[in-house]
Protein backbone atom coordinates (compact mmCIF):
# COMPACT_ATOMS: atom_id res chain seq x y z
CA UNK A 1 0.00 0.00 0.00
CA UNK A 2 1.38 3.39 -0.71
CA UNK A 3 1.62 5.88 1.72
CA UNK A 4 -0.25 9.31 1.21
CA UNK A 5 1.09 12.62 0.58
CA UNK A 6 1.85 14.19 3.61
CA UNK A 7 -0.18 17.68 4.02
CA UNK A 8 2.09 20.98 3.60
CA UNK A 9 1.10 22.29 6.88
CA UNK A 10 1.17 19.37 9.08
CA UNK A 11 5.03 18.71 7.80
CA UNK A 12 6.97 20.70 10.69
CA UNK A 13 6.87 18.27 13.96
CA UNK A 14 5.58 21.25 15.90
CA UNK A 15 2.29 21.31 14.49
CA UNK A 16 1.24 17.93 14.47
CA UNK A 17 2.37 17.61 18.43
CA UNK A 18 0.02 20.48 19.06
CA UNK A 19 -2.57 19.09 17.02
CA UNK A 20 -2.18 15.98 19.22
CA UNK A 21 -2.05 17.72 22.03
CA UNK A 22 -5.37 19.26 21.75
CA UNK A 23 -6.89 15.82 20.87
CA UNK A 24 -5.05 14.26 24.32
CA UNK A 25 -6.81 17.70 26.09
CA UNK A 26 -10.49 17.00 24.66
CA UNK A 27 -10.12 12.98 25.49
CA UNK A 28 -9.16 14.37 29.07
CA UNK A 29 -11.99 16.52 29.56
CA UNK A 30 -14.65 13.84 28.09
CA UNK A 31 -13.03 11.61 30.21
CA UNK A 32 -13.45 13.80 33.23
CA UNK A 33 -16.87 14.59 32.30
CA UNK A 34 -17.65 11.14 32.33
CA UNK A 35 -19.16 11.21 28.58
CA UNK A 36 -19.07 7.87 27.28
CA UNK A 37 -19.81 8.57 23.44
CA UNK A 38 -17.02 11.79 23.44
CA UNK A 39 -14.63 9.26 24.94
CA UNK A 40 -14.86 6.76 22.19
CA UNK A 41 -15.06 9.67 19.52
CA UNK A 42 -11.79 11.53 21.13
CA UNK A 43 -9.79 8.20 21.88
CA UNK A 44 -10.44 7.63 18.35
CA UNK A 45 -9.42 10.95 17.09
CA UNK A 46 -6.33 10.56 19.61
CA UNK A 47 -5.55 7.75 17.99
CA UNK A 48 -5.61 8.39 14.42
CA UNK A 49 -3.70 11.27 15.21
CA UNK A 50 -0.64 9.54 17.15
CA UNK A 51 -0.67 6.75 14.18
CA UNK A 52 -1.00 9.11 11.06
CA UNK A 53 1.53 11.71 12.55
CA UNK A 54 4.02 9.28 14.05
CA UNK A 55 3.24 5.77 13.46
CA UNK A 56 2.18 5.58 10.19
CA UNK A 57 4.54 5.70 7.08
CA UNK A 58 2.89 9.62 5.51
CA UNK A 59 4.94 11.72 7.65
CA UNK A 60 7.90 9.69 9.01
CA UNK A 61 10.15 11.58 6.15
CA UNK A 62 8.09 14.57 5.85
CA UNK A 63 10.52 17.10 7.43
CA UNK A 64 13.73 15.62 6.16
CA UNK A 65 15.52 17.03 3.23
CA UNK A 66 16.83 14.57 0.91
CA UNK A 67 20.35 14.40 1.05
CA UNK A 68 21.94 15.75 -2.00
CA UNK A 69 25.25 13.82 -3.71
CA UNK A 70 27.94 16.25 -5.49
Amino acid sequence: MQASKPHPWLVPLYRRIIVLAVCVVWLTVELIAQQSFWVIVAGAATGYAVWEFFLGPTYRDAGRTPDRKP
